[in-house]
């Protein structure tokens, strides 16, 4: 039976950063009793105290009750599926990080915040690897962020073993790990801001791509030291073809000369004198007596003797 929240129960969430409408948008209720039977077909009843309050996280087919100052602290109405999600109807279609979480609060936690989360049924729950599959194309980095006690350790670590493949990351809050001081809701309890554990979150991505980083260092472009122009190996025309620093490729079908036209690029190159037949291409000659290698996998050595003797007949060359 559901009745409004209480002040004292909307005291208990605002704790943690939950705000009403949060909790409205996840289908989360004060109960004012819990009727239900156990697994022998006895029934019982929970009835809500100021000092023993019944929340409800709702669906259609079920309900898990959450009575945080109680003994037996979850129950379980309806046809919980075997999948169970709780955030998942509530995600956009697309988002940068995702957290899966232990439990419903430390969800709401993280939402009323600002980030984007969903949990599974407990921390030991199977988390099914099709719906992990499916969020990665969703989500840029999919993190758990489990309690920091030992069963939360525990498990996290085994789940970003098993999900390894769908890039699952785990990521470990700086609290004790006491029954005090263990999840994300105690980290905001505990006067934790939203830029605080953004600055957590960029900590730990700098840690997990520094190598990555760092291979990528070289590649950046200096705008204080910029590089010098590429310079003009071959053309057509004055039209560039090939350029220094660059790869230039020649396709054609079989016979079509392609072995031919290279040899006249390579005689260019290496040429002693301007006057050779370079095929109508200007081609920079190798002025600092570089190295040219030739590598032709395709011909035999017969061939190739032939191939590279014309190339040095065209460049006015004695083999």
């Amino acid at each position: 039976m559901q009745q409004t929240f209480s002040a004292r129960e909307t005291d208990f969430w605002r704790q943690y950063g939950i705000t009403p409408d949060i909790l409205k948008t996840y289908k989360v209720f004060s109960l004012k009793e819990f009727r239900s039977e156990n697994s022998e077909g006895k029934p019982f009843c929970f009835q809500s105290l100021d000092a023993e309050p019944i929340f409800a996280y709702t669906s259609k087919r079920h309900v898990k009750i959450y009575r945080p100052f109680s003994e037996i602290r979850f129950l379980y109405g309806g046809l919980l599926p075997d999948n169970y999600c709780f955030g998942l109807e509530q995600l956009p279609a697309k988002g940068d990080t995702l957290f899966i979480t232990g439990g419903e609060k430390d969800v709401l936690s993280l939402v009323s915040h600002g980030f984007h989360a969903i949990c599974f049924n407990s921390e030991t729950s199977n988390i099914p690897q099709h719906i992990i599959k499916k969020l990665s194309y969703r989500f840029k980095h999919i993190l758990l962020l489990y309690d920091t006690d030992k069963t939360g350790l525990e498990s996290s670590l085994k789940h970003v073993q098993q999900l390894s493949d769908s890039g699952v990351k785990r990521l470990v809050l700086p609290l004790a790990g006491t029954k005090q001081e263990k999840d994300i809701s105690d980290y905001f309890k505990a006067g934790n801001t939203r830029e605080n554990f953004m600055q957590l979150f960029i900590e730990f991505l700098d840690n997990l791509y520094s190598d990555t980083m760092a291979i990528l260092k070289p590649c950046e472009i200096d705008f204080g030291n910029p590089p010098m122009k590429s310079e003009m190996l071959i053309s057509i025309n004055d039209v560039p073809l090939g350029t220094q620093g660059n790869l230039l490729g020649i396709t054609g079908g079989e016979g079509t000369g392609k072995s031919n036209y290279v040899g006249s690029l390579i005689a260019g190159t290496i040429r002693q004198t301007d006057k050779i037949d370079m095929l109508g291409t200007t081609i920079l000659p190798d002025t600092a007596n570089k190295a040219v290698l030739l590598y032709d996998t395709e011909q035999s050595e017969v061939q190739l003797y032939k191939n590279i003797s014309g190339i040095l007949k065209r460049g006015k060359l004695n083999a």
